[in-house]
């Protein structure tokens, strides 16, 4: 043991205190606080988003999804220029692990001019579980409710994408 570097022993302590206790084939932990649902709202026909910074009905720098409280859903994230909304899936303080979750979401889509054309509206219903696989977040419960201009086509299971089509 003399003969190891302290700086070494110091790398080897540390990747054993930090693999203790996880599964093999486990990367890490999934933070529900830290993971977003991914969000698109696509024309029906040809599935291009309708929210971008060019050549869409809707702009990304001028619409926002605001809460039921009428604050900003999307934290520090505008909308992007591809149209991607991401939602936190849960909000520390406030969501819990293992309790019902609801959230209710108005998409206010605006265009170039800065005039609202459309108010939709998105709700999400669901329970966030810790997952015997790999110590992950899952889902139970998961329902989206939205109005009758959206419709959705996706599910996150894998936290990929939600689409709704307009």
């Amino acid at each position: 043991m003399k003969n190891i570097p302290k700086f070494l022993l110091l790398v080897l302590i540390s990747i054993n205190i930090f693999s203790c206790g996880s599964e093999p084939g486990c990367g890490y932990v999934d933070n529900a606080y830290t993971t977003y649902f991914q969000c698109y709202v696509v024309d029906k026909f040809t599935k291009k988003s309708l929210i971008s910074s060019f050549g869409v009905p809707y702009d990304n720098s001028f619409s926002s999804l605001l809460n039921e409280h009428g604050e900003n859903a999307l934290l520090d994230s505008p909308i992007l220029n591809d149209g991607t909304l991401y939602i936190p899936i849960a909000i520390e303080g406030k969501d819990s692990i293992g309790m019902p979750i609801i959230k209710s979401y108005f998409l206010h889509l605006v265009d170039g001019n800065k005039i609202e054309k459309d108010i939709d509206t998105i709700k999400f219903k669901y329970e966030l579980y810790k997952s015997n696989n790999c110590h992950r977040i899952d889902f139970k419960n998961f329902k989206c409710y939205y109005n009758d201009s959206l419709y959705l086509t996706t599910y996150p299971w894998d936290l990929a994408a939600i689409k709704f089509y307009k």
